[in-house]
């Protein structure tokens, strides 16, 4: 019998790479076959493992899935207790002094929110955004 604590134990895409071509739904097999009760999405790219090569995470790319493969990950997802989606995180700021990287950033995080709507996710995990380095601002008084 399992505890509260080791059902909400998961694992995320993250962490996932897609070293010999694996996909997402393998990794959901592979995870829940594990018997790993929760799992977290984390956009492509976001994550990459491995050295001296990286590997991309068998995440995902909102905005290459139709309603209907949002339809088919939803089922897929279905085997566990708790599913997150995690925001993107890299090369993003929604702090950003620059126009076009805030707006970039914002519509990536909206995304993840979609995709989370539309899967039936309700926790979404985002980092906030932070200082531009290098940038030097006026003093305002």
């Amino acid at each position: 019998m399992t505890t509260s604590l080791e059902r909400r134990v998961g694992v995320s895409t993250h962490f996932l790479p897609s070293t010999y071509g694996e996909t997402l739904d393998d990794a959901v097999k592979i995870v829940s076959d594990a018997g790993i009760e929760c799992f977290e999405l984390v956009p492509i790219g976001q994550a990459q493992i491995g050295y001296p090569y990286n590997y991309p995470n068998v995440g995902l790319w909102p905005r290459s899935l139709s309603e209907m493969d949002r339809k088919i990950l939803k089922d897929l997802l279905s085997v566990f207790d708790l599913c997150t989606v995690h925001g993107p995180h890299l090369d993003l700021n929604i702090a950003s002094y620059d126009l076009g990287i805030r707006e970039e950033s914002i519509k990536q995080n909206m995304e993840c929110m979609k995709l989370a709507a539309d899967l039936n996710i309700e926790i979404v995990t985002f980092h906030m955004g932070g200082k531009t380095w290098g940038y030097i601002g006026t003093l305002k008084r």
